[in-house]
């Protein structure tokens, strides 16, 4: 049993006692209750709770999603002055460390040029508000504040080696219908159209 389950069992044996308790009185004096529909209303709030209770039960997870365990972890992209979701695959401190360190220590100059080729090659075969706005406005380090970075998504396949990171940091841009800079054992591979994948 899980500890989340652990923790809603106490709930569900009370509330499952008073409803039998409450059935076993409502059979029993049935005729002579002075008010039935107080009884009724007081049974199905009673029911509710049971109902709720053995819900939640059965799926702990809809009760404790909330809980401060489950909120994700941020780390900061210093180049882009935002904080992202890190997605870490069970790492270790040392790897999540290498891999945030590796991508704030990428050169500006080289993420600009790699944003700008991209940007060049979706414009050559396609239009529209978004791809006009960063040509017009997006030349040299400005096409920096068109990539919305959103999560660091970090692969320990390999091993978990933080002398060989893999890691693919994910964003959005107006050009693209996502976007991601790549990393696989310590080399920028690809900095493009997001797939998700390292089958660069």
């Amino acid at each position: 049993m899980s500890k989340n389950r652990k923790k809603l069992l106490l709930p569900l044996i009370v509330t499952a006692s008073l409803e039998v308790f409450y059935i076993v009185l409502l059979i029993s004096f049935w005729g002579k209750i002075y008010r039935p529909i107080g009884a009724i209303i007081f049974g199905v709030i009673l029911t509710f709770f049971f109902v709720l209770s053995l819900v939640y039960f059965i799926s702990p997870d809809k009760f404790f999603s909330d809980d401060k365990t489950d909120k994700r972890r941020k780390v900061r992209a210093t180049l882009f002055n935002t904080n992202v979701e890190l997605y870490d695959d069970g790492a270790s401190e040392e790897y999540i460390n290498a891999c945030i360190k590796f991508f704030n220590a990428i050169p500006k100059e080289t993420i600009v040029n790699k944003a700008h080729e991209h940007f060049e090659q979706i414009r050559s075969i396609s239009e529209g508000p978004g791809i006009d706005e960063v040509a017009d406005y997006g030349d040299g380090d400005n096409i920096l504040i068109y990539i919305k970075l959103k999560a660091m998504h970090l692969s320990t396949e390999k091993g978990g080696d933080p002398e060989h990171v893999w890691f693919i940091m994910e964003g959005d841009t107006p050009w693209s219908d996502g976007f991601e800079f790549v990393v696989a054992d310590n080399q920028l591979v690809k900095v493009g159209e997001y797939t998700g994948d390292f089958e660069i």
